[in-house]
């Protein structure tokens, strides 16, 4: 069984991946593959572009890490392509018992970037 549930190889080899990879070298196409999606449209790889900006930025505000020293990091790419997979299995709200539950992934992203500590 391999890093992702058994899943990296196949999809390595299906989408002619390089063995070693880093987050910027990860295309929208390969994303795709990654949440298995087949023959993605045009929206939902602008959607995916939009998770992998907002993926890459989290990182480096998590980890105050510049764009290349998270690309120097082969451990990066499966935390990278798990944001990107929550951000797009979690992009729509969804009420629960009459009460609307907000997305943890917004949430975070929100309080990390927060300047109003009341």
């Amino acid at each position: 069984m391999g890093g992702w549930g058994g899943y990296v190889l196949p999809l390595i080899a299906a989408a002619n991946w390089r063995y070693k990879m880093s987050v910027s070298s990860i295309t929208a196409a390969q994303v795709a593959d990654y949440l298995r999606i087949d023959d993605p449209s045009t929206v939902e790889l602008d959607e995916i572009n939009m998770f992998m900006d907002s993926a890459k930025a989290s990182i480096i505000a998590m980890t105050g890490l510049t764009q290349d020293e998270i690309d120097a990091l082969d451990d990066m790419v499966h935390p990278y392509l798990l944001l990107i997979s929550e951000q797009f299995d979690n992009r729509n709200g969804h009420i629960e018992n009459k009460q609307t539950v907000q997305n943890q992934s917004i949430m975070e992203t929100i309080r990390r970037h927060s300047v109003n500590y009341l």
